[in-house]
């Protein structure tokens, strides 16, 4: 299995059953293969070249199973469902910066207040705006 960041899961499969599944394709409903990349991209094996060029430079190879809904896992099971994400945090920064911030400084604000979690204050636009001042400080900013 591999879930992507967007929360697409794939069922990884070896070379020879996407020979299989690719072959059953011709003649049955569609059962679409795909290369899947380390960026996170994918490319349809449509061809026996792609197929073919996939085995020899050993490619991941997957099936599409579907979407994660954490909503729906959340509802159950006992999880309560609050997410916070980056565009959380971009929204929050356009209203302290001037410019925008970098996906690295996104990130580092992500890790810290996952690293800095206190259970008793949570995560809230406070946390969040403390954090983006943090990066700004280290930037040299006001």
């Amino acid at each position: 299995m591999k879930i992507t960041k967007d929360l697409f899961v794939w069922k990884i499969i070896t070379h020879k059953q996407a020979s299989v599944f690719y072959h059953l394709n011709h003649c049955h409903e569609p059962f679409p293969v795909y290369i899947l990349h380390e960026n996170g991209g994918k490319t349809l094996i449509d061809s026996e070249e792609i197929l073919l060029d996939a085995y020899y430079d050993k490619s991941v190879l997957g099936i599409e199973v579907g979407e994660i809904d954490l909503h729906e896992v959340a509802d159950n099971t006992d999880l309560l469902s609050i997410f916070w994400n980056k565009k959380d945090i971009e929204y929050c920064a356009k209203d302290m910066l001037d410019n925008e911030l970098t996906e690295n400084e996104i990130s580092e604000i992500k890790y810290n207040i996952e690293q800095s979690f206190d259970a008793e204050i949570g995560i809230n636009w406070d946390v969040i705006k403390c954090q983006i001042q943090m990066v700004i400080d280290e930037r040299g900013e006001n």
